[in-house]
């Protein structure tokens, strides 16, 4: 062997081990220096053992968050302040000024039903939705706060009467802390269905064409892992979040052709009503959708602006009796059968002016606009149908002369339907009525079960309340109904699909179930509180001639049925609100004789024994035409300054110069 190879493996073999020996070295320090980490990091870790599990469990919640997906048909609002619906629709909301017909003669009710009736049916374009929402909340003291506003400075009233006035306010504000008074409002909403000639189609490979990039999406974020809930995500997605897009043209085009219909509810419209504006329905949509909420923020002002993730931002749960939406549970009551046989005017009083219904809820009457000739087409053809299957129950009777009632019941009922609508004297249309119950806010699991309760009650007397109504069949939506039903039931979610809770009559039938009633709300600057039998607190100002026209008042009640106690209400408030009042009072039975006492007044009374008399003409010596004296001239005329209303302390009057030399 040569001694350059000797060396060479020589060299290589010492090579190799101080190879080995620097990496063993090099494993061992790095094993020591693992250790000492870990000893050193094992206090902190420690430490932030909960801070780094919370972010990590915040950052699973992220990509998995709890909660049902929700979601809704309104895509935003646009410059008039439409809502826009992601199918194309629009819908416009309008206050309403109810009419104090409570009181009034049946003929006055019955006109106004009739204006409403022409006005549901001079729309003529089939899936039209007229909504009416009547909401009803414990009052907090609106006329109260109304009333201590108006109030004149102390100095520049009566004290006595304050007085007095102060100790009824008390009771008045407990019974308003107690949710003892109600208030309530009326709101109208159209929604106008429009398909436009350029509207992408809807159905076929439309609808595929939307499925699979909204299930590539799913599986990125998800993965292969959640493959079936990627696709049942994807498929609600794109066909219930779908939004028909236009172009600038075609966009007013259509809002054009709702506005037509918008101007025609506003001329043939009975009651007065006024269009929100872009504002009030962002705040309106906001805060019906989010219950949790006290006021809306702020929105971009720019039109086209996506609503729906900011408005389906709260949670609806539940598969009980009730749902929660956000902290409150809700529950709905819902018209099964309309009142039968006849529906009269100002049957839904029992809802407006039925004071055990003080608490949160919403009476809801939706009516939606049909195609009259295949109405009557379909009318045709259940009589057909009828008859027919009369025909062969005859056959088959054992007494082909007994009829099935409730088959010839149906029949009558088809045939006045079609005899009303011949010659287009009327329309058919369809209705639902129903009432969203509201309960309090519960943050915990025991102000959950109390507020349950009371929610429990309050449907009861909404069904009894409905129960009042001859014929009308009235109950609590069962827990799948009301998931159903609640998301349609939100303000701005009009729409035409079938609930099952439809009845078909004539416009002038089903015009009756609107509540457009009302009380009167009362005067703006009231000096005097009362509370009407539907328990609403209202004021009274008899001195705004814009609303008392007339200087004569008249009071009727009964014998001892409270007459004197109201005047004498009136009297004490009118003292202590307004401003250098004066009160004279004639009375016959000397029913006002406490007040006077109370008040420290002057009571002067006829004695038919005492030739003495309250006159300030007359005196001592008149009958013999003898010249009245000083004293008797100073008090005719300061009775006549008095009557004139002039200050004697203004010297610069004329009049009271002339006092002043006398």
């Amino acid at each position: 062997m040569n001694i350059y190879n000797v060396i060479g493996i020589a060299v290589s073999l010492v090579v190799t081990g101080i190879g080995f020996g620097l990496g063993f070295r090099l494993l061992s320090l790095a094993r020591q220096t693992r250790n000492i980490l870990h000893e050193s990091e094992h206090a902190q870790s420690s430490e932030d053992a909960s801070h780094t599990s919370g972010t990590e469990s915040f950052r699973r919640r992220l990509n998995h968050p709890s909660g049902a997906r929700r979601t809704t048909g309104i895509h935003g609002i646009n410059a008039l302040g439409y809502l826009r619906h992601t199918d194309g629709a629009y819908t416009r909301g309008y206050h309403v000024r109810v009419p104090a017909t409570l009181y009034a003669d049946d003929a006055s009710v019955d006109r106004l039903y009739n204006d409403w009736a022409r006005m549901l049916q001079s729309v003529q374009q089939r899936g039209c939705i007229i909504q009416t929402r009547h909401d009803v909340w414990a009052d907090k003291g609106r006329a109260l706060h109304a009333h201590l506003k108006s109030q004149a400075h102390s100095k520049e009233t009566y004290m006595p009467a304050r007085m007095l006035h102060t100790v009824g306010l008390t009771g008045t504000e407990d019974a308003a802390r107690t949710g003892t008074y109600q208030d309530d409002r009326l709101t109208l909403w159209v929604r106008v269905p429009v398909r436009h000639a350029n509207d992408a189609s809807r159905a076929g490979l439309s609808g595929l064409a939307r499925f699979f990039p909204a299930l590539v999406r799913e599986l990125r974020k998800a993965g292969f892992t959640r493959f079936f809930a990627a696709v049942a995500a994807s498929w609600t997605r794109s066909n219930r979040e779908m939004l028909v897009a236009r172009a600038r043209e075609d966009e007013e085009q259509a809002c054009s052709e709702a506005a037509e219909i918008f101007a025609t509810i506003e001329h043939m419209c009975p009651v007065e009503i006024h269009p929100f504006t872009r504002a009030e329905m962002k705040r309106e949509v906001y805060l019906a959708h989010r219950l949790n909420e006290r006021d809306a923020p702020a929105m971009p002002q720019a039109e086209g602006i996506d609503m729906r993730q900011l408005l389906c931002g709260e949670e609806i749960s539940g598969d009980g009796q009730f749902l929660l939406h956000g902290d409150y549970p809700v529950a709905i009551v819902s018209l099964f059968r309309p009142p039968t046989p006849v529906i009269s005017a100002g049957m839904m009083r029992v809802m407006t002016a039925n004071p055990n219904l003080a608490f949160r809820h919403t009476t809801i009457v939706d009516y939606i606009t049909l195609d009259q000739e295949k109405a009557k087409t379909h009318l045709k053809n259940q009589f057909k149908d009828l008859s027919r299957a009369q025909t062969a129950v005859a056959k088959k009777s054992p007494t082909p002369a007994d009829d099935d009632p409730e088959a010839a019941a149906a029949q009558a009922d088809i045939k006045n339907l079609r005899e009303e609508m011949a010659g287009g004297r009327e329309s058919l249309i369809e209705a639902r009525a129903y009432v969203v119950i509201t309960g309090e806010r519960a943050r915990n699991r025991s102000e959950l079960r109390e507020s349950i309760s009371k929610l429990d009650e309050h449907c009861r007397h909404i069904i009894s309340a409905f129960g009042r109504i001859p014929g009308a069949d009235a109950a609590r939506e069962a827990p799948k109904a009301l998931r159903a039903l609640y998301h349609g039931s939100l303000v701005g979610e009009l729409t035409p699909a079938r609930t099952g809770r439809e009845f078909s009559e004539t416009t002038r039938a089903l015009a009756r179930l609107a509540p457009i009633e009302g009380v009167w709300r009362g005067s703006r600057r009231p000096h005097t509180l009362v509370t009407t039998p539907s328990n609403h607190l209202i004021g009274i100002d008899l001195f705004d001639l814009t609303e008392v026209t007339s200087p004569l008042g008249l009071l009727l009640a009964g014998s001892r049925g409270g007459k004197s106690v109201l005047l004498s209400e009136i009297i004490t408030n009118a003292l202590a609100t307004i401003k250098k009042l004066r009160v004279r009072v004639v009375d016959y039975g000397n029913s006002q004789e406490p007040l006077v006492a109370a008040l420290g007044g002057r009571h002067l009374k006829f004695d038919p024994k005492e030739r003495a008399t309250i006159n300030i003409w007359d005196y001592t010596g008149l009958e013999q035409a003898l010249p009245p004296s000083e004293l008797q001239k100073w008090y005719v005329v300061q009775d006549a300054l008095q009557l004139a209303r002039v200050d004697t302390s203004d010297t610069s009057n004329p009049y009271a110069r002339f006092a002043e030399d006398i």
